[in-house]
């Protein structure tokens, strides 16, 4: 057997021909080994070359590695101190998908992922288009990209939306606009203005910057208003925090406990028999200040023997 002398004298076995492997299962096996195990003369180099058949993390498949990868992406997303994390993300794909074609190739999703401060190394965006590319193009389209980042729009929340929608559609006479949708939309009710925690001019530039529409009557698809609340949940970790959210800035009644509507106006009302209670204003986007339409809502609700409405207990938007 041959040895190998180092400059201190020790010596180490050399090539031993006899142990090498050529079997399918030996190279299935070394697929997933780090580059640095072939050589230590450039690696990053080697990697580029040799990226689509390197593992830069831990999986067995490419949608594992797929998965991890999108894992980096979010926290670095998170990280970068943003906003409007997703509807930005998927602005810069776009920007960066030089054919127009809908799908982007490595080179395109790395400079997207750049614009957006969540960059991707060359093996890492090769493993993201390869767990995404179903036709083996080395193309991955921009949305299915973005709805892999973005996650999961839970049932609960997307329900809540559906139904703010359909609240829009009932105030605008079923056409709903950007400019209705951005008019109608109560910044001040949103939990960060209540608490101070941001201005209310900032919370309602930070909603319109979420529409990829700019004309004011553009008419707003149910689809396309869920989109918009489906990428803003990505920022939001709590199901409670998003419906008290969703509830209060749309005037949207219901919900329990902390998650239930504070926004909706409050009135007290004389009854035809001299009694007197508090009673909600249920569902009252646009109502404002307008008696006859408070009055008409409290007769939907069944509360028909109204004598006098003394005063209001809320907001007024």
């Amino acid at each position: 057997m041959t040895e190998v002398v180092d400059a201190e004298h020790r010596a180490f076995p050399g090539h031993q021909k006899q142990l090498d492997q050529t079997s399918g299962a030996a190279n299935a096996r070394d697929a997933f080994l780090s580059t640095t195990h072939g050589t230590y003369a450039n690696p990053a180099d080697t990697r580029a070359k040799h990226g689509e058949h390197v593992a830069p993390v831990k999986g067995g498949t490419p949608g594992a590695q797929g998965k991890a990868v999108t894992l980096r992406i979010r926290h670095r997303l998170l990280q970068s101190g943003s906003s409007n994390l997703i509807a930005n993300f998927r602005r810069s794909l776009r920007d960066a998908d030089t054919s127009k074609a809908g799908s982007i190739n490595v080179q395109e999703l790395q400079r997207g992922c750049q614009l957006s401060s969540a960059p991707l190394d060359d093996v890492e965006a090769r493993v993201l288009i390869k767990s995404l590319d179903k036709a083996g193009t080395g193309l991955a389209p921009v949305e299915d990209i973005v709805q892999t980042v973005r996650g999961e729009f839970t049932e609960r929340r997307a329900s809540l939306a559906d139904k703010v929608f359909t609240l829009l559609l009932r105030v605008c006479n079923g056409s709903v606009t950007l400019g209705r949708v951005l008019q109608l939309y109560d910044a001040a009710q949103h939990p960060d203005v209540v608490s101070g925690k941001t201005s209310l001019e900032a919370a309602a530039a930070y909603f319109a910057a979420q529409w990829d529409v700019v004309d004011a009557g553009e008419v707003i698809e149910r689809s396309e208003f869920v989109r918009v609340y489906a990428d803003w949940s990505f920022e939001i970790n709590s199901d409670l925090a998003f419906e008290i959210m969703i509830r209060n800035t749309w005037h949207l009644s219901g919900g329990e406990g902390k998650s239930e509507n504070t926004s909706c106006r409050r009135v007290q009302v004389v009854h035809t028999n001299g009694r007197v209670t508090v009673e909600e204003i249920k569902d009252d986007l646009g109502v404002g200040e307008d008696a006859d339409a408070i009055r008409q809502n409290l007769i939907n609700q069944g509360i028909r023997d109204i004598a006098k409405i003394e005063f209001t207990i809320g907001k007024k938007k």
